[in-house]
């Protein structure tokens, strides 16, 4: 099912590698996303990758609000990381779980920018990209696109995530449904050459 939405509701290019495992051989599908640039509104192609320990050493967790060391200590939670393609830096990070209660949804627990593009005057929008991704990780779970964020209780991140097409569902919840991931799949998934 994720595979038809893929192919009937966006053009885009799937970077195919090779990776030699132990017993077989796996193909490892990476998306590409569009990272806009707050000052400019240039798009850059970018990928969301798992993030790993030996990634932490290029952040300073002072400057982070949330302790992602603990975040990947937990097996059920999925962290990654943003960054632009043939760059390392990390523009920023995502934690989610897999809830399966029978409709099944991504849970967002935590989302952050990088320090330097936070506010106005940062370089790149990063949540819509992040999301992006868990929209897309909810389509081929097989859970419809549909997203839960955990939100702190602020008016003006509330209505951040409503211009992203979230609705707020009380108890710090906002849900992305699958017509606005969709559409946040159609904007932020590169269809770049």
């Amino acid at each position: 099912m994720y595979h038809e939405f893929i192919h009937e509701f966006l053009s885009h290019e799937v970077h195919c590698r090779e990776r030699k495992n132990k017993e077989k051989m796996m193909v490892v599908l990476e998306l590409k996303f569009n990272v806009v640039n707050k000052q400019n509104n240039e798009v850059y192609p970018g990928a969301v990758q798992r993030l790993f320990l030996r990634d932490l050493a290029y952040i300073n967790p002072k400057r982070w609000t949330f302790d992602w060391k603990e975040e990947i200590s937990y097996p059920e939670h999925h962290v990654y990381k943003l960054i632009i393609s043939g760059d390392n830096d990390i523009q920023g990070l995502i934690s989610f779980t897999e809830v399966d209660d029978g409709e099944g949804y991504i849970l967002v627990r935590y989302i952050e920018s990088a320090p330097h593009n936070r506010g106005h005057n940062g370089e790149f929008r990063v949540a819509p990209v992040l999301l992006t991704y868990t929209c897309s990780k909810s389509f081929e779970k097989g859970y419809g696109g549909f997203v839960c964020i955990h939100i702190k209780l602020d008016e003006t991140l509330i209505k951040y995530y409503e211009s992203l097409g979230a609705v707020f569902i009380g108890n710090q919840r906002m849900i992305l449904d699958t017509v606005a991931s969709q559409r946040l799949i159609q904007l932020y998934l590169y269809k770049g050459v």
